[in-house]
């Protein structure tokens, strides 16, 4: 039966591998990666320390170097080491559950909308990431001068968060599954993202009508001829499945556009003239090939036939991005993308793939200040 919280469990057999003062329990933790399964402030150290003392499990003794104020230093006593033995083996003999919040979180999954519980997820993935980078990074500069118990708990460390975010990933995939006909969820899921901090997540592939193009989108007829070809045959492809019989009712989804040039130097100093672009809207995971046949027909008559003949239906998969909500004029991206970039970078993440932005806001009804655009970039791990 366990007598000592986590906490004191931890700071006591710290103290047990050799005196120490609270700075250098502080240390320890922070130096073994500790702080990926433990909640153990820097002042709760000195607190659980004085308790521990109190309790005559530890017993302190002064220590001044002539420099620094006179500090307590700690010790193991006879009845705490005792007490440790007894709850080192109870705690590696028994199985018991891990934190219980994710639990009771899956517990009252009813609660929440597919789309709330798959951004919830999303984010799990994403800070579990950050903290398996983390553990990893320190690993590797501690390496040498690791013991073997302490090697063994950075495995075990990993190995358990390993584990948790691949069944934690998988469940979001088997969730995006269940939700993958409902666009009104995906609109939720993947076009939702906060203003205020950058947003990881895994895009399903998605099919897209698509249209390339090249040049400056400003004032060019080109550009205007792609997206007037894109919204006609989606919405013409809307109302003509309303008339069918069985076909679930949805919305078109946003405009979307992939940004690139040949020279990157161009793309970045915003020569636009020099940019190729592709412009796309997502489609139902029901519509078909045929589908959007017919719908082309129909279109026809709006559309010029050679504009039209450009439009593909086509997958499109992005699988990790980083994403944020860029607030403001596009011409005022910059500084955002840059924020993509670097919480990425930090992240252990490398960029891929082409510029993605997604068009929230009808810049022919909206101010250009309050323009709502996603900023998105594909992503993968430094070296995969």
């Amino acid at each position: 039966m366990k007598q000592l919280s986590s906490i004191e469990f931890v700071i006591l057999s710290l103290v047990a591998e050799r005196p120490v003062h609270g700075y250098q329990v502080e240390q320890m933790i922070e130096n073994r990666g500790m702080r990926s399964w433990t909640d153990i402030g820097f002042s709760s150290i000195y607190h659980v320390l004085r308790k521990l003392q109190l309790t005559g499990i530890l017993t302190s003794q002064s220590e001044s170097s002539g420099v620094r104020p006179t500090r307590n230093v700690f010790s193991l006593t006879a009845k705490g080491g005792d007490l440790l033995h007894k709850e080192v083996l109870d705690r590696l003999s028994t199985p018991r559950p891990h934190s219980v919040d994710f639990d009771l979180a899956l517990s009252c999954l009813p609660i929440l909308s597919e789309a709330e519980i798959i951004s919830g997820l999303n984010d799990y993935v994403t800070a579990l990431s950050a903290q398996i980078n983390e553990v990893q990074q320190k690993q590797q500069i501690k390496a040498k001068q690791l013991e073997a118990h302490v090697k063994t708990l950075f495995d075990h460390s990993l190995q358990a968060m390993n584990s948790e975010l691949a069944w934690v990933s998988s469940f979001a995939v088997q969730m995006k599954n269940q939700m993958e006909n409902d666009p009104k969820d995906l609109l939720k899921l993947y076009y939702s993202p906060s203003a205020k901090e950058p947003q990881i997540l895994d895009i399903s592939p998605m099919n897209f009508l698509m249209i390339d193009g090249h040049g400056d989108p400003y004032n060019n007829p080109v550009y205007q001829s792609a997206v007037s070809a894109l919204y006609t045959l989606s919405f013409t492809l809307k109302f003509e499945l309303k008339k069918a019989s069985g076909t679930p009712e949805y919305k078109v989804f946003p405009l979307q556009g992939l940004w690139w040039a040949k020279d990157m130097n161009s793309f970045i100093a915003g020569e636009k003239s020099a940019w190729d672009w592709t412009m796309m809207i997502a489609q139902p995971a029901w519509i078909t090939k045929e589908h959007i046949d017919l719908a082309r027909k129909k279109a026809a008559a709006k559309v010029p036939e050679l504009t039209l003949q450009q439009v593909r239906f086509e997958t499109y998969a992005e699988r990790t991005v980083v994403q944020l909500l860029h607030i403001g004029h596009y011409n005022a991206e910059g500084p955002n993308i840059a924020r993509l970039h670097e919480y990425a970078h930090k992240l252990g993440y490398e960029r891929c793939g082409k510029h993605h932005e997604i068009y929230i806001s009808d810049p022919r009804r909206t101010v250009p200040e309050k323009l709502k655009t996603i900023i998105r970039q594909p992503i993968r791990k430094t070296g995969a």
